[in-house]
């Protein structure tokens, strides 16, 4: 996802019109490398280490240490990646749409890093500065839903390696039927983290429940009216995301849920097993 993200935040600079180029212009081109050619990925490493030598008053900094510490975690040295990563937390940068991007992604990675070292307290720490200090501008509501994802996960993971699966699960669920980001990889952990508490028939036997009583309800927020359709899931309320309902009759509106349901990766992956 972190490189799709990326590119996106790089497109508007990458085809801007032929002209001199700006400074943020300039810096990005830089970054521009694959990270599947390992010469590519060297000769991205070179420009930046070089950039941050030439520079030691530059704007553009922080981000350099970003993506030279992301450079590092790729080739599996994470305490050299950490060190990065602060580095670009501790510095300004440079007013632009994606400022804020890449100190999220620098506490993001450093999360990450320390789930894989089972040290989920101090992963927590730093799943919390993503979320409350480090907050990106998004371009659009998709990108706010994948970060939110990303950030459900992580969260997941860590309770899970605590041992608190119940809020584990709790955490995981809200965006399990999201329609605007992939939940693919968050479902599985979800049925991973259920497995540690429920058999797969108890938890195919709550999605056969919930197929025959998907609840609408009628939700008013301010004067704004609408419909919520939700199932439960051991008696956890789960919102289906289901839209356009309001034009359709009773027996419409469930059969659209109830497709929804069952198109779900979640309702497969459970059903298969």
């Amino acid at each position: 996802m972190k490189y799709i993200t990326t590119l996106l935040l790089l497109l508007p600079l990458l085809f801007a019109k032929a002209q001199q180029p700006t400074a943020e212009e300039s810096f990005y081109s830089l970054v521009s490398y694959n990270p599947g050619n390992e010469a590519s990925v060297a000769n991205a490493e070179k420009k930046l280490r070089t950039y941050l030598n030439e520079n030691p008053a530059g704007n553009y900094r922080s981000a350099a240490f970003y993506f030279l510490a992301d450079i590092l975690k790729q080739h599996n040295k994470p305490d050299s990646a950490i060190q990065l990563y602060e580095r670009s937390l501790q510095l300004p940068l440079a007013d632009s749409m994606s400022a804020l991007y890449f100190k999220n992604q620098a506490a993001i990675h450093i999360a990450e890093i320390y789930i894989a070292r089972n040290d989920f307290c101090t992963a927590i720490n730093y799943i919390d500065l993503a979320k409350y200090t480090f907050v990106p501008r998004y371009q659009c509501g998709n990108a706010r839903a994948e970060a939110f994802i990303q950030q459900q996960r992580l969260y997941a993971a860590c309770y899970a390696g605590l041992g608190d699966y119940t809020r584990a699960i709790d955490t995981l669920m809200p965006p399990l039927f999201n329609p605007f980001a992939a939940t693919t990889e968050l479902s599985g952990q979800l049925y991973n983290t259920w497995l540690h508490l429920y058999t797969p028939r108890q938890i195919k036997e709550q999605f056969v429940q919930a197929e025959q009583n998907i609840l609408i309800k009628k939700e008013k927020y301010y004067n704004f009216e609408y419909l919520k359709p939700v199932i439960k899931i051991f008696g956890k309320e789960v919102l289906l995301n289901v839209y356009d309902l309001n034009n359709k009759t009773p027996q419409q509106q469930t059969a659209a849920c109830l497709e929804h349901l069952k198109k779900a990766y979640i309702y497969k992956l459970v059903m298969k097993n």
